[in-house]
């Protein structure tokens, strides 16, 4: 039955015939065509691109959702393509989207879906593990002395200065805001709520001044009563009560005297005992001084005077003066000798020795840790070309004058070194190009052969570890140790026909990489198969490039695969970066992490 007004509609639609002149199919086409909306496939197809993901919403939840908005938009036989890109762009900058971005373009909705599923499972697996403690890492707080006009104010290390900008509320950094940030959805270790990190926990910074009493160690750190030209802030090594360590030692020829001195970065002068000095240095003359020094007590102490001393370490000499004192302990080495060979020990982390059989290892291979660039003695690293290329020979870049000297530095130092050697002609020359170290005032010279011999090499198809493989990997440790290689790819020689194709072109003429060098698209594949080859079968251990992480169910256990290490690190000719290596650490930050 049909009211006036339906039956009105229909006549309408029927006319000029009559609705009794139509079968009852065709009303009801007829109605079917008026009362359905229009299918407008542009807009669905513009609902279904400015979707986005909810915060609480899973992977499955997600794919399914887009499933529903692509039904009218006529995506035909690119359906599956669309729903795949789509599924991925609705995720914000965060751990997930970087894993799924991984995946080769074939992957299917399907495989995207089970990645991002495992990738949160292990993500909040990971955090719960923070949150209850199950780890085993824990954080001691560290404090150094700030010295401001002429006053000293011990604070804690952790405390940031603060900023005129508004800091994220998720994770304490600026120039965004919490609904923008990635960490918006991870668990508080200290709280375990959710919506923010630790280290902007409300809970920590109450309770981060609670239990603080420290001792100081038996060393005793000298400063300077003038304020050092570099920094104003002094950090000294501060170790609960009960802890006992031992600090790294270097052997130095002062003046043909052969001593052994303990390297104090807290230190901003180098200083001997007064026994020292008319047991083995009486010879040189003791000038008087007007310098007065501070312990980390703020006790005042005067030196006997000062020393004009020769010092010579690994055949290099230098002139320093040498502070003799009363009473002092073992011969010191301060940062002013360690910065006079440019050994940045400023910036290393302080090694605590807690073990006798650590401090023997190391010992043991010191040759590891020796200044100078290592040579991998177990082979060489070849270049594979593609059948048909053409030479490219691209002439230098203009080098800025401002860093011009560096340039030429740098150019020097691989010279003495071995790692280049000046030619005269090559077929292949890529021009070089400097990069000035985060907060050092040298260069590192890249060769940008993305121009010239990247797109005709083979590229190696060797990967790299995941963060996965790495927590996998270091699960059941107890404590960690990190070992970096120094100039990692430059410690690998190249074959003979593989050293052409390295040639760079700088305003001092042509030179030759005999070494694995920067900017080469297959020299981490190369690289990583080489340390995963020669480290394997040796459980504990995770390798990504120039790191190699340690650890173990027990000490014993954890120094025992340290020491097949470093064995055999020492036998293949590697050097180590000491400034980065840390060991038996509870806890220490990698790779974000």
């Amino acid at each position: 039955m049909l009211d006036a007004e339906a039956y009105k509609l229909m006549y309408s639609l029927c006319s000029p015939e009559k609705p009794d002149q139509k079968s009852f199919d065709d009303l009801i086409r007829l109605f079917g065509k008026q009362m359905l909306p229009q299918e407008i496939p542009l807009a669905e197809r513009f609902k279904f691109y400015q979707a986005r993901k909810g915060e609480e919403e899973s992977p499955k939840e997600w794919a399914a959702s887009i499933r529903g908005l692509a039904v009218r938009c006529k995506f035909g036989n690119e359906l599956n393509n669309c729903l795949r890109d789509k599924f991925f762009c609705g995720y914000e900058k965060g751990p997930v989207l970087d894993r799924l971005l991984e995946e080769k373009i074939t992957v299917s909705l399907e495989e995207m879906v089970a990645l991002a599923e495992n990738k949160m499972a292990a993500q909040n697996h990971f955090q719960q593990q923070m949150a209850t403690g199950t780890t085993n890492m824990k954080t001691e707080a560290l404090q150094y002395v700030e010295r401001r006009r002429g006053k000293e104010k011990a604070t804690n290390r952790n405390t940031e200065p603060p900023r005129t900008s508004e800091k994220c509320r998720a994770c304490g950094k600026p120039d965004h805001e919490k609904a923008k940030c990635s960490f918006r959805n991870y668990f508080c270790r200290i709280c375990n709520k959710k919506g923010h990190l630790a280290v902007v926990c409300f809970e920590n910074k109450a309770n981060e001044n609670k239990n603080t009493k420290y001792i100081l160690n038996r060393h005793y750190y000298v400063e300077d009563q003038r304020p050092l030209p570099h920094d104003d802030l002094e950090l000294f090594s501060i170790e609960n009560e009960g802890d006992r360590g031992s600090s790294f030692k270097i052997d130095l020829t002062v003046n043909k005297v052969k001593l052994t001195f303990q390297i104090e970065t807290g230190a901003s002068v180098s200083a001997i005992s007064e026994k020292c000095y008319k047991n083995k240095l009486s010879h040189l003359p003791l000038l008087k001084t007007d310098k007065v020094f501070y312990f980390y007590n703020g006790m005042r102490v005067l030196p006997v005077g000062y020393i004009n001393a020769d010092i010579t370490y690994n055949s290099v000499k230098k002139h320093l003066k040498i502070y003799v004192m009363i009473n002092g302990g073992p011969p010191n080495a301060g940062r002013d000798l360690l910065e006079m060979y440019n050994s940045k020990f400023s910036d290393v982390n302080f090694v605590r020795v807690e073990h006798r059989n650590l401090d023997e290892l190391l010992t043991k291979y010191k040759n590891l840790f020796e200044l100078g660039l290592g040579k991998f003695t177990k082979g060489t690293a070849s270049i594979n070309i593609k059948d048909i290329v053409t030479p490219h020979f691209i002439k230098y870049r203009p080098v800025p004058y401002a860093i011009k000297e560096k340039v030429e530095i740098e150019l020097n130092r691989l010279l003495s070194l071995g790692v280049i050697e000046p030619v005269d002609f090559s077929d292949w020359a890529t021009p070089v190009v400097p990069v000035l170290k985060k907060g050092e005032q040298e260069v590192r010279l890249c060769g940008d052969y993305k121009v010239t011999i990247n797109p005709c090499i083979e590229v190696d198809k060797y990967p790299l570890p995941r963060i996965e493989d790495f927590l996998g990997a270091l699960s059941g440790g107890k404590k960690f140790s990190k070992l970096d290689l120094s100039q990692a790819y430059q410690q690998i020689c190249v074959d003979d026909e593989s050293e052409e194709l390295f040639t760079i072109s700088t305003h001092k003429g042509l030179f030759r990489y005999n070494r694995l060098t920067y900017g080469v698209v297959s020299a981490p594949a190369k690289f990583q198969k080489i340390m995963e080859s020669l480290l394997s079968g040796i459980e504990g251990i995770e390798i990504l490039l120039n790191d190699i992480l340690v650890t173990g169910p027990s000490d014993e256990k954890h120094l025992s695969r340290l020491e097949k290490v470093l064995r055999i690190l020492s036998e293949a000719g590697f050097r180590l970066n000491i400034e980065k290596c840390e060991f038996f650490k509870e806890q220490f930050e990698y790779l974000g992490y």
